[in-house]
């Protein structure tokens, strides 16, 4: 026998419910732990229950019976786990499904009956409507989400802008153990001052986005975070990258880049060759914040360009 103390524990189950089966906005249902019978006391037939009001083997029969979807199964078995152990209050959000897909939600409340010795004679559950409660929820998180996007990225290119990766890029740094590199990219688009100047702001605009594309496909999604700085430049952080692995994806990104301008400068008749420069700055193998790997990063490109177009230089090579 557990300890009688209440305790609250959210459980979500999902259960797929016929058209024919509506489920009822509230009800009252008895649970027996020791035939484990899922009773309804009052309230519309639903699917919870078969005819006679009853469930039996519960949870087992419902997961048998298709009731359950696969991810919840192990929850309902918790639910009715915690009931069977004694658990005097367990609370439950629990998702139905109807035929059409829409999520009904509804808010059990299970309270142990014990007799005068202290052991659980039965459970009653309390069902109450709560869909419209989440959906609301949901729909205030999408909201905050949509808004916070629109304030951590670039509203031309969809990357980040440089207020948010400074934000990221430094908390990484703070919790960097030393030993494990990663690289900082500063990225300068070439003669892109002459794109804007011969062709107008429109076609320098199309430009960019496609440079932003380049830089999607090159670096990985999942592990390295690419944001546009201001006009033409781009910063990359990528991390567990080395110098030899940071020199491959310049390398990478150059070629790309120098097709990308090729392709360009046929299609409009452009005079200028495009591409990209590139300055990187390796971190993790000595503390630095921010504004020192910033500056690394910043110095390799300017010796890039120093070199010629479309290239890279790593700080510490230079």
């Amino acid at each position: 026998m557990t300890d009688k103390s209440i305790k609250n524990t959210k459980v979500l189950a999902t259960a797929r419910i016929k058209r024919s089966e509506p489920i009822s906005d509230s009800g009252i249902y008895e649970y027996d732990p020791y035939e484990k019978n899922l009773r309804r006391l009052s309230g519309a037939e639903d699917g919870l229950c078969e005819l006679g009001g009853v469930a039996y083997n519960v949870p087992e029969s419902l997961i048998k019976n298709g009731l359950v979807h696969p991810r919840s199964i192990e929850d309902i078995r918790n639910l009715f786990m915690l009931l069977d152990g004694g658990e005097p209050y367990v609370e439950s959000e629990i998702v139905f499904v109807k035929a059409d897909d829409d999520s009904l939600w509804r808010r059990f409340t299970c309270v142990g009956v014990f007799d005068d010795e202290g052991y659980l004679q039965k459970a009653v559950i309390i069902c109450k409507d709560v869909t419209s409660e989440k959906n609301d929820a949901l729909e205030a998180e999408r909201e905050r989400r949509g808004l916070m996007d629109e304030i951590n990225k670039d509203p031309l290119t969809g990357l980040l802008n440089i207020r948010h990766m400074q934000e990221k890029v430094v908390a990484y740094l703070n919790k960097l153990t030393l030993g494990k590199e990663a690289a900082m990219f500063m990225i300068d688009v070439d003669n892109y001052q002459a794109i804007n100047y011969h062709m107008g702001h429109q076609q320098g605009d199309e430009f960019l986005k496609a440079v932003g594309d380049k830089l999607r496909s090159v670096f990985r999604r999942e592990t390295d975070w690419i944001c546009r700085m201001r006009a033409d430049e781009y910063l990359v952080f990528a991390d567990e990258c080395d110098e030899i692995a940071a020199s491959k994806l310049a390398i990478k990104l150059c070629e790309a880049a120098g097709q990308l301008g090729a392709e360009f400068v046929e299609s409009v008749d452009f005079p200028h060759d495009l591409g990209v420069s590139v300055g990187i700055a390796i971190c993790g193998l000595e503390k630095v914040d921010f504004e020192e790997l910033y500056r690394h990063a910043d110095k390799a490109l300017f010796a890039a360009k120093s070199k010629g177009k479309n290239g890279f230089v790593v700080y510490g090579n230079i």
